[in-house]
C-alpha cells in the first residue's frame, strides 16, 4: 500500500500563533515515526494583497508545496 500524503493549510489570527504551530509541527515530525513533515512554510498576506513568505523549509528539495500551491 502506498503512503498517503496530505497538505494542511491553516489560518491563524496572529502571526505569533502561526510561528508556534510550525515549530510544534516540526517537533511532531521528529518525534513520531509515522509522521514525516516534508515541507512547511509561513505565508502572510500583506495589506496590499501581495504574499510574503517569511519562513520556509523543504526537507526534499523542490517540493515547495506551500509556496507553489
Amino acid at each position: 500500500m502506498a503512503a498517503a500524503e496530505s497538505v494542511a493549510i491553516i489560518r491563524f489570527p496572529r502571526s505569533s500563533q502561526a510561528y508556534q504551530a510550525v515549530s510544534e509541527l516540526r517537533g511532531l515530525g521528529e518525534n513520531l515515526a509515522n509522521l514525516q513533515v516534508r515541507s512547511a512554510a509561513l505565508v502572510e498576506r500583506k495589506p496590499d494583497g501581495t504574499l510574503r513568505v517569511p519562513e520556509q523549509s523543504d526537507e526534499i528539495i523542490g517540493v515547495g508545496t506551500a509556496a507553489g500551491g
